[in-house]
């Protein structure tokens, strides 16, 4: 009998039940071994000398060696320690989070714990500024009253210099009377812009 069906014989005999006698637990042994069978493994027995065979038979190491270095342990094994890597990663999650948890516990004890009394006065001090400033600011009817009066202003100022410029006798140059013109657009485009912003705030008037 050659070294491979000496191993595959030794291999057969540690996976078969015994059906001659009542099962045990090393039956179920036996059962999940012959079940858990890597699928490369006849190919990796074939690749192996008459040697290395032998020393799988009687060394157990061996044996073990072999076993791993079949694909589905080899993946099982990265599986393994992939799965390892990801629990460290979690449990070290995990440690942080508690950490957090304790900082915020500490936090709030300093909280309710603290004396509030300047914070309240503060408070109290801020409210009496805003209240004081309320008091002295007008109110929007009387903003848009001071807005139409400017307007006013504007306009009666662009009146009188054309009532002055009507009444001179002094013949204006082109640059003077180009000054004239410019400042009187420019009065009556912000007397307008002035009455246009207050007829929209309040268009009762």
């Amino acid at each position: 009998m050659s070294p491979v069906d000496d191993l595959a014989s030794a291999f057969a005999r540690s996976t078969t039940l015994n059906h001659d006698r009542v099962a045990s637990d090393e039956d179920a042994h036996a059962l999940a071994r012959a079940f858990s069978v890597p699928k490369d493994f006849n190919e990796i027995l074939q690749s192996k000398s008459s040697v290395e065979l032998r020393r799988c038979i009687v060394d157990d190491d061996a044996f073990d060696d072999l076993l791993r270095s079949t694909r589905s342990v080899k993946e099982s094994t990265a599986f393994a320690r992939d799965l390892t890597s990801e629990i460290e990663r979690l449990s070290a999650e995990c440690e942080r989070l508690e950490r957090d948890a304790g900082h915020l516990a500490g936090h709030r004890a300093v909280v309710e714990n603290g004396d509030l009394r300047e914070a309240e006065e503060a408070y109290g001090r801020v409210r009496e500024e805003v209240i004081r400033r309320q008091s002295t600011m007008k109110t929007l009817p009387a903003l848009v009253a001071d807005a139409r009066a400017f307007a006013m202003n504007l306009e009666e100022q662009s009146r009188a210099d054309v009532a002055r410029a009507t009444r001179s006798k002094t013949k204006f140059l082109r640059d003077a009377l180009d000054d004239l013109i410019e400042r009187l657009v420019e009065r009556q485009t912000r007397a307008h812009r002035v009455k246009l912003i207050a007829s929209i705030v309040d268009p009762s008037d």
